[in-house]
């Protein structure tokens, strides 16, 4: 589309070309020659690359222009179907934006940042950041379908964008790809839609939400459904798109056939790149070097513990491992179940582990997994394994997964044969087996081991308590809180008087900034100590300063 060469397009031409054209005076011949070079540095005819130097120029002179504005500045040379189909191409191409007004004032038209580049400094290479025409114009168009960028709320659904796609972006290599392996609509959208999901989170799509998001009225919705739910199904034998997932003889999950996936994104597009930041209703992608470094102290005793078995978590010592694991016949995992009173650092154990072995954290939200309707539970846990088996797959390291509060979830199972005891019953049962079976790095926590399913505990390797802090602990995890504002042997004292979490001592830090006391710091600090240790029992005092 463009070329690198010497030009005079500058600012101060293209705005006396606009202008000129604008205000209906006749174009010369070397603003004729300037306008033709411009036309065909961005393959545009010359009513179009008119059209886009008048809107930059009145971009630029601050008119903040739109399309009554552009229409009314070019009634003698263009009339309303001319502009409105230039304004779509050159959209289309991704040289201006269209940014949708009110009806009265009409719709905001700004210039990229590529053509203000280039007309600004007559450099070409600025050209390279617009949309290549039918190129990433389309995939960008399938990454604000689940982006939501244009609907942030989710109320609308995308079956008409979709099907507008289709016919805009008929020419390009993609949409003509499909067209060859399937004539089907429903099928070519469908193919369309989940491009952009897989672009963004590198995983497969539920069928479920696959219709709901393409159909709307419920017969359609219902038709199509049973269709692609089959996997015997027309859609998988023409090799536009596999079914990825197959619950109970019933299609769960489904992607485009690889092969064009690879054809259709930029190679630059590396899967660790797309993935980053991942969060999805299940999961939570946390790159190790985000995590903020915290220095956790725990008794002696504790910390050996953590320092033999974690080290494993070192890439070398951990395919080792999973080698001696593999042949011995044991599924190659490393599970680690952290418990104990809350407050004491389970969660910010993992997090700092992450960290310090530089292994992705894939924090699981098992709240998420329970779903009103029957069956969708069920399906929902085989949806939470599949996704943590293609993220993890994409990533250079084996990740960190991390149940966190498991007992939540992992209740004790109720024998009373009640319809809905039974399904928690099969719904624990599924995780467990999916567990069983797990491939990696695993780590869950928990406060209340006592109602934890017992055959849950089985399934974890290592089981360790995170003790509560002693004196020692306490006073060195209040006094890296509290260095320089009280003395090291007066939180001593208090250490060994008063019993605290590391969670709490957060909290009485806060308290005592608040407080911000100039005299009887240690006493105020005392009562700041008792006060949140207390809790929410009524015998808790008020604080008083006197």
């Amino acid at each position: 589309m463009h070329t690198t060469r010497d030009t005079k397009i500058n600012h101060q031409s293209i705005n006396e070309l606009a202008m000129n054209w604008l205000s209906q005076e006749e174009v010369s011949a070397v603003q004729d020659q300037l306008l033709t070079e411009f036309a065909e540095l961005l393959s545009l005819t010359k009513e179009q690359a008119l059209v886009l130097a008048s809107i930059y120029s009145l971009f630029t002179e601050s008119e903040a222009p739109n399309d009554k504005l552009l229409l009314e500045k070019t009634k003698e040379k263009l009339d309303l179907q001319s502009v409105s189909a230039i304004l779509q191409h050159l959209d289309k191409q991704g040289l201006i934006e269209i940014e949708k007004g009110s009806r009265r004032r009409g719709n905001d038209l700004i210039p990229s940042q590529g053509v203000v580049g280039f007309i600004k400094t007559s450099n070409p290479g600025y050209l390279s950041i617009c949309q290549e025409p039918g190129g990433n114009g389309l995939l960008n168009l399938c990454l604000s379908w689940h982006t939501r960028e244009s609907d942030p709320f989710g109320f609308s659904k995308p079956r008409a964008s979709v099907v507008r796609a289709l016919i805009d972006y008929h020419d390009h290599p993609f949409v003509k790809r499909i067209g060859l392996l399937s004539s089907d609509i429903n099928e070519q959208s469908a193919a369309l839609y989940i491009l952009g999901h897989e672009a963004l989170f590198r995983s497969p799509m539920k069928v479920s939400q696959l219709v709901e998001d393409l159909f709307h009225q419920p017969l359609p919705r219902l038709k199509v459904f049973h269709d692609w739910s089959n996997p015997k199904s027309d859609l998988y034998k023409k090799g536009l798109m596999e079914a990825y997932s197959v619950i109970d003889g019933q299609v769960t999950e489904v992607r485009i056939n690889p092969t064009l996936i690879q054809w259709a994104l930029p190679k630059d597009m590396s899967n660790a790149h797309m993935i980053r930041g991942l969060r999805s209703h299940f999961v939570e992608l946390i790159e190790p070097e985000s995590i903020q470094a915290v220095r956790l102290r725990y008794p002696f005793e504790f910390q050996l513990e953590v320092d033999i078995f974690f080290e494993n978590l070192q890439v070398k010592r951990f395919q080792t491992y999973v080698k001696n694991l593999k042949s011995r016949g044991l599924p190659p995992n490393l599970s680690a179940m952290l418990y104990g009173a809350p407050g004491n650092g389970k969660t910010e154990l993992v997090r700092q582990l992450s960290r310090k072995y530089k292994r992705p954290l894939l924090t699981v939200n098992l709240a998420g997994l329970r779903d009103k309707y029957f069956g969708e539970s069920e399906k929902n846990i085989a949806r939470l394994f599949s996704e943590i088996r293609s993220i993890s797959s994409q990533l250079k390291k084996e990740p960190i997964v991390l149940f966190n509060e498991a007992d939540g979830f992992f209740h004790q199972r109720s024998a009373s044969g009640r319809g809905v005891d039974q399904t928690e019953t099969a719904l624990v049962a599924l995780f467990l087996n999916e567990l069983e079976t797990f491939r990696g790095i695993v780590f869950a926590t928990s406060n209340h081991t006592g109602s934890m399913d017992k055959a849950f505990e089985r399934r974890w390797t290592l089981k360790l308590e995170v003790p509560a802090p002693d004196e020692r602990v306490r006073a060195q995890i209040m006094f890296d809180k509290f260095k320089g504002l009280v003395p090291f042997r007066a939180i001593q004292q208090l250490a060994m008087k008063h019993m605290f979490s590391p969670a709490q001592v957060d909290n009485i830090l806060k308290k005592f900034l608040l407080v911000n006391p100039s005299e009887e710091k240690v006493n105020i600090l005392e009562q700041l100590i008792i006060h949140e240790v207390g809790g929410w029992t009524p015998e808790t005092k008020r604080i008083g300063f006197n």
